[in-house]
């Protein structure tokens, strides 16, 4: 073996492989690269190759191509098949793995994606995300695309709809209940998308934010979405009240807008965090669901009921999704 050359072990003389073929181990003598197989002499040290048809493969030396199996597509020289990422699909000999259309979602080596139930999508002026509002993460992390920055006339975002599809596509990867929070920079276009029912329901609104940055939260189901008792107001109502156990999941942090605690104003946002933290886990049963007014946390206790408290800075009520 001598570079693409090839020689009997018995003579002096090299020889240049043909077309489409390669040397990689002298004993072999010339093979057909990958993504060609032998269209003719292929038991000869010469073989005649010839390129695979659209999706099928081969890796150097076979003699014949495979179509690449469905929730796979061909790389890009023709030499094997790559799994589909989650949030895209690919059926039987497929050349490239295809994006979810907008309300599907596929797992990873999906063959098709499958349709899920979803919230209206809609981005809050002044608003972002919990996790970059509290510089809790990198600059860069969670973000998904730059998109055209800027506003429009009427005090949109010119690249609003480029994030909400980008958002989209980061919300369909996986199968199973899910929520998130899409955030939009329009200083500079980027287009963040954070993971979670929590920062679904943490999203942070507030007068002196500024006016070029929106948030919105974002939610997928599949099969029967849970149909959960109360209300925000029954929460507000609720006060002097607590959960009773010890297993609290706080499924979401709200900014109170009064420093002296006081502030009921986010009892609606805890009720549909709780809610939202019910579906998203997809079990019907009981709970209770407690606004703490001292920090702006909102529980979810599972399983738990209502019980007194001293304060009048807690309140709570049991709910029931079915």
């Amino acid at each position: 073996r001598n570079g693409n050359q090839w020689r009997k072990k018995s003579s002096n003389s090299w020889h240049d492989c043909p077309a489409n073929t390669v040397c990689e181990d002298g004993r072999l003598g010339c093979q057909c690269a990958a993504g060609f197989y032998a269209s003719s002499n292929a038991d000869s040290a010469y073989p005649t190759c010839s390129a695979c048809g659209s999706g099928t493969v081969s890796p150097v030396g076979n003699e014949a191509c495979t179509a690449c199996a469905a929730g796979t597509a061909s790389n890009a020289d023709s030499s094997s098949c790559s799994t589909c990422h989650a949030g895209t699909f690919a059926g039987e000999g497929a050349t490239a793995c295809t994006t979810c259309a907008a309300g599907t979602a596929s797992d990873e080596g999906a063959e098709a994606c499958t349709s899920y139930s979803s919230m209206s999508f809609d981005f809050q002026p002044r608003s972002e995300c919990y996790s970059d509002k509290l510089n809790l993460v990198g600059a860069n992390e969670g973000k998904v695309a730059t998109v055209t920055a800027g506003l429009d006339a009427s005090g949109d975002g010119n690249g609003a709809q480029q994030c909400e599809t980008a958002c989209r596509e980061a919300l369909a990867t996986g199968t199973d209940n899910e929520a998130g929070c899409c955030f939009l920079n329009t200083f500079n276009g980027v287009c963040k998308f954070f993971d979670g029912a929590f920062e679904a329901s943490s999203v942070v609104t507030k007068d002196e934010t500024a006016r070029q940055y929106f948030a919105a939260p974002m939610e997928k189901y599949f099969g029967t979405t849970l149909s959960c008792s109360g209300s925000g107001a029954q929460l507000q109502a609720a006060t002097h009240k607590t959960c009773s156990g010890d297993g609290e999941i706080t499924v979401a942090t709200l900014v109170l807008d009064n420093t002296d605690g006081v502030d009921y104003t986010k009892d609606e946002q805890c009720y549909d965090a709780c809610v939202r933290h019910a579906k998203v886990e997809g079990v019907p049963g009981t709970g209770c669901c407690r606004a703490n007014h001292f920090n702006g946390n909102c529980n979810w206790y599972p399983d738990e009921a209502t019980a007194t408290s001293t304060t009048r800075y807690m309140t709570a009520i049991d709910i029931t999704c079915a």
